[in-house]
């Protein structure tokens, strides 16, 4: 039997005290942040404001004030003390920083990270609450497949021979894409009653329709990683969950095959070569160029933000690393990249204590999103810090349940 879990949406409550409108109020916000969170390089205000940006302030800010208001805190657990020193390390970057400006604008990003990762924490505490989330970072998800077919109808996309929705990188949605699979797969199981769970079983099919479009070799390594949701959940399907999954296999196979265009499944067939071969997309020289600036900062880094910049002295052009762990270890040196790793350490260790339909799906989430980190700058991004801060939510709840 899969848990049940609330299957209501928060909803201020007319005779509630001014606390817990505000509590309810930052939670219906934060859902609205995470819906966003998957399209919002879509749709740019003034070539800066992305609509998550302007929720995440508005969430921050009706948050800051109910906590206020009540005058209680939820008190952090090990691992936000890590992730805490771990942006404060980031801030003393600028210190020694060889692109001061640029770090600058960087740790504005980190600022509103480290604040998604507090709201979280502070007001998605329940089991329910967590569903929720992930309810609404699956819907978001639709938003930017749709918006990747409509490109690929148009002929629109600003790639070569891919498609993409406007906006965004074909690499970068592919894998907010394929994070999304394992969630749905796992609503099937626990959220699997009324007209829900079609949009969970159809989910798959668009995600994946999307991906291929975008090509992205990076993206389809992480998919293998999200594939192993199916066989790890499969006695918790129910059996019509199971009829669908059987059909849509079919059909899904059928409609790559017949419809797919030739250059995005050339490109997709040859990872097995550019493994092999060691150029991971040219990323090989990238990351050797990397190698050499940790070496020339180890402890302490080049940086926030500076990594471009460093390898522009090797490389002839500023350009990223490609890859979120070498990030960290040239940005933020030997120390920042052990904080880090530690933070991983610390939400390992959660997923195991959680009950195994939650660790298996955790652990199919976070081998996921490592496998597109190996090949994406993805420390600084909201889709790596939603996990991060949702894992942690899953695991205090667990650990709450328990006592």
């Amino acid at each position: 039997m899969s848990p049940a879990y609330p299957q209501t949406l928060p909803v201020l409550r007319a005779e509630a005290s001014p606390i817990a409108v505000l509590r309810d109020l930052t939670r219906m916000l934060l859902l609205l942040l995470v819906f966003t969170i998957p399209w919002e390089d879509q749709f740019v205000i003034g070539g800066l404001w992305t609509v998550s940006r302007i929720v995440g302030i508005a969430t921050f800010a009706v948050g800051m004030l109910a906590v206020i208001a009540d005058g209680r805190l939820r008190v952090p657990r090990p691992i936000h003390l890590v992730l805490g020193i771990f942006a404060v390390w980031i801030g003393l970057t600028a210190f020694w920083s060889i692109n001061l400006d640029f770090t600058i604008y960087v740790l504005q990003t980190w600022a509103q990270l480290i604040a998604l990762l507090w709201v979280i924490f502070e007001f998605a505490p329940a089991r329910g609450d967590q569903i929720g989330l992930l309810r609404a970072y699956v819907l978001g998800t639709c938003v930017s497949a749709v918006g990747t077919l409509i490109s690929y109808a148009q002929e629109s996309s600003a790639y070569w021979e891919r498609s993409v929705a406007r906006g965004f990188d074909p690499n970068d949605l592919c894998v907010i894409l394929v994070l999304s699979i394992p969630m749905s797969f796992y609503l099937m199981a626990v959220d699997s009653k009324g007209f829900r769970v079609w949009l969970w079983r159809l989910h798959p099919a668009l995600i994946l329709a999307a991906a291929v479009l975008t090509a992205s070799r990076g993206g389809f390594i992480a998919l293998c990683g999200a594939a192993l949701i199916v066989p790890l959940l499969f006695r918790a399907f129910s059996f019509d969950t199971k009829n669908a999954m059987a059909m849509g296999v079919v059909l899904v196979l059928a409609g790559l095959l017949l419809y797919s265009p030739a250059t995005s499944l050339e490109r997709i067939a040859s990872i097995p070569q550019e493994v092999s071969g060691g150029s991971f997309g040219e990323r090989g020289a990238i990351w050797r160029a990397g190698w050499e600036i940790f070496q020339a900062h180890p402890v302490a880094g080049a940086g926030i933000g500076a990594f471009a910049t460093a390898v522009s002295s090797i490389l002839g052009e500023a350009i990223v690393a490609h890859n979120a762990f070498l990030t960290v270890l040239v940005e933020t040196g030997l120390v920042g990249f052990v904080l880090f790793a530690g933070a991983l350490c610390l939400m390992v260790g959660r997923i195991r204590r959680l009950e195994w339909i939650e660790r298996r799906f955790w652990s199919v989430i976070l081998l996921t999103w490592f496998l597109g980190a190996m090949s994406l700058s993805w420390a600084h991004r909201k889709p790596t810090w939603l996990l991060f801060g949702m894992i942690a939510a899953a695991g205090q709840s667990a650990w709450e349940k328990r006592k």
